[in-house]
């Protein structure tokens, strides 16, 4: 879990709820943390870090050791403003929510490498307003969320995406199935 306080990862053990280890601290350099605000895992067992402060992204080994940063303080694409929500899908894409671009930037997990970004301020269908907090999971067979769907729109999976403002609180994205190229 994020202490935010100390700017560290907290390691708790599930099973009895005791503290086992911390990673990070403060600072600007790799491993350090400036105000880490979320946290996800990935499949390997990587722990990825909002580094708020820093304007990046942190991948940790489960033991806490740094392995990879990406992103710095800017207003392009792969770059970050106020980074805060993130999580991963089966494939190892990893979603962050950026609050002050209002909009979600999606990268290869392994390598940090730019992909896709979608959504953006206003108050439109499919814009984000101080979004904060991003969830992804494999797409439900729920009738309500399948129905909005456009038909030929083959949806893997459901992002979550949670406004601090206005009144679209909670936005649902879908996102593909990749297809298969043909011959």
């Amino acid at each position: 879990m994020c202490d935010i306080k100390d700017h560290e990862i907290e390691v708790w053990d599930r099973r009895t709820g005791g503290f086992l280890r911390s990673f990070g601290g403060k600072g600007n350099t790799p491993g350090l943390l400036l105000y880490s605000t979320y946290v996800a895992l990935g499949p390997d067992g990587s722990v990825y870090v909002t580094d708020t402060g820093n304007f990046r992204v942190q991948k940790f080994s489960p033991q806490g050791e740094p392995l990879m940063q990406f992103g710095r303080h800017g207003d392009a694409m792969g770059q970050f403003a106020w980074p805060k929500g993130l999580d991963l899908d089966g494939h190892g894409r990893l979603y962050v929510v950026d609050a002050r671009f209002a909009n979600v930037q999606i990268f290869h997990g392994s390598n940090g490498r730019l992909l896709l970004f979608f959504g953006g301020p206003g108050e439109d269908r499919g814009n984000l307003d101080l979004p904060a907090g991003l969830r992804v999971c494999p797409w439900p067979a729920i009738p309500w969320l399948t129905e909005r769907v456009m038909p030929g729109f083959d949806p893997e999976y459901l992002v979550i995406v949670v406004n601090q403002w206005q009144s679209h609180l909670i936005n649902f994205f879908a996102v593909a199935r990749e297809r298969a190229e043909s011959p």
